[in-house]
Formats: structure tokens, sequence, C-alpha cells
């Protein structure tokens, strides 16, 4: 995650979904959310964070008109970054977030890159100890074997064995990943799911949230067996919302 990307279509898409997840239901039903950035220093050199035309949509305004207000005034007090998300309560009430910065990508060797990794993720486990559903968004998506744990380009990609000390903890895990344009992006997301699915042989089930405006990214859902159920049901309930004409969802749930 960088700060320039608040406030994009991308961020509409993400808070958005995040909020429909977490939020209490109107029987008082909710997850309590952390949320891990995986934040890194702003980049230059492409256009990313620059989606910005959904704001001036009325089309979407059916999606969640408060979301859309306040990430129109943080674009337009040009100050974006994650912190303004923190403070103007985008995410329901009682979110967690940890913030710090990932170790830098500059040059060091590769043991001490991984212990540093290994230190930042120790310290957003403690962060995030009490929370039920927990979001991981990285600049890219998840683990790949030309960026393996301790490489420079690691601290884009969340790694699986992260992925698996949140389901041991018995919480369940959203992961953003960004769609590249080598291939069609639904045979991305089966892709995903499958590699996910035989990882994780045992996790309930395996969703994907693919958001269609702006740059397409993905979003997979890992649920423990106690939220199982009710996130399903809340993934269901956002394709016949104002948001299911941008979400596409696809579902791999474990066979018992």
């Amino acid at each position: 995650m960088q700060d320039r990307y608040v406030g994009d279509a991308g961020d509409f898409g993400k808070y958005g979904l995040l909020r429909h997840l977490a939020e209490a239901s109107a029987s008082g039903t909710h997850f309590r959310l952390g949320v891990i950035w995986y934040l890194v220093d702003d980049e230059s050199g492409n256009k990313n964070g620059r989606h910005l035309s959904y704001l001036s949509d009325p089309a979407l305004m059916e999606c969640d008109s408060d979301l859309r207000g306040v990430l129109k005034e943080i674009v337009e007090g040009d100050e974006r970054c994650v912190s303004l998300i923190e403070q103007r309560e985008v995410l329901p009430q009682g979110t967690v977030f940890f913030s710090e910065r990932l170790p830098s990508d500059g040059p060091m060797a590769r043991i001490v890159r991984t212990a540093q990794r290994h230190e930042w993720f120790g310290r957003a486990l403690l962060v995030t100890q009490g929370c039920d559903l927990v979001f991981l968004d990285p600049d890219n998506g998840l683990e790949i074997a030309s960026a393996p744990r301790g490489s420079p380009r690691s601290h884009k990609h969340v790694l699986m064995r992260e992925v698996q000390v949140l389901l041991a903890r018995a919480q369940s895990v959203l992961v953003y990943q960004h769609m590249h344009r080598r291939g069609p992006h639904k045979a991305q997301v089966a892709e995903g799911l499958a590699r996910l699915r035989q990882t994780f042989p045992d996790v309930p089930s395996i969703s994907a949230a693919t958001f269609r405006r702006g740059s397409a990214r993905t979003f997979f859902l890992l649920t423990c067996r106690v939220h199982d159920a009710l996130l399903r049901q809340r993934l269901d309930s956002l394709s016949r919302s104002g948001w299911g004409s941008l979400f596409e969802i696809s579902y791999d749930v474990r066979k018992v």
C-alpha cells in the first residue's frame, strides 16, 4: 500500500467491501476488523492512484454515498494518506490499524531483511490479536516465486506464512491482489483460488471478490470455521446490493 493510492477507485471498492463485511448487522452481529497496511514509500513513474472519475459518477451513489463523500473530501483536500482513513473512521468503529512501514527494500543482506520482516509482522500480530477479520493490504498481492521471502521486492507481497499464522489464530483473512495484464482476469482469479486451496486445504471456504472499476483488483477471503457461514452470506448480499455490478464473486468451498 502507498499513501498516493488513498481515495482512488480501488480504495472506494476496498473500503466498500470491508464495510459490508465488518459492519454490524440488524441483529447486532459484527466482526472486529484489523487492517495491516503493508505500507511502503510512494513511488513515481506510473499513473497508479489517479483513477478518480468515480467521484463524479452519480450512478455510484447507490453503492455507498457516505463513503464516497468522505473519500471525495480527502482527495480534494490534497492530503492523501492512510492516516486520514484511520482518523475519519472510514471503517467500522473498533477497527484497529497497523500502520508501521515495511522494512526498506534498499540494499541489505537477505538474512537481515528476513529478520526485519519477521519482527515487523510480529508487531502487526500484537496489534490485531483481538480481531475476527484481518485485512492485508500489500502493493501487489500474494508472494510470487520471483520475489521470495527476504528478496528486495518481497515488501510488495504478503507471505503465505503470514496468512497461515493468522488462520492458526482462528482469524479470517482478506488479502488484496492486483491483477496483471499478462492474462485474463478470470484465469488469474481461478489460479489464485486454486493456489490458496492447495496451500490451505482445511480452510472452510476461499472466496474472491473482483472489483472492476479502474484497474481490476481481487480480494481473496479465507474464512475460519466460526465465521464461514456469515461471511459468505455477506458476500452474497454484496452481489445483490448497489455494489453488485462492480464486484464479481467466486467461491471455493471445502468438500467434507
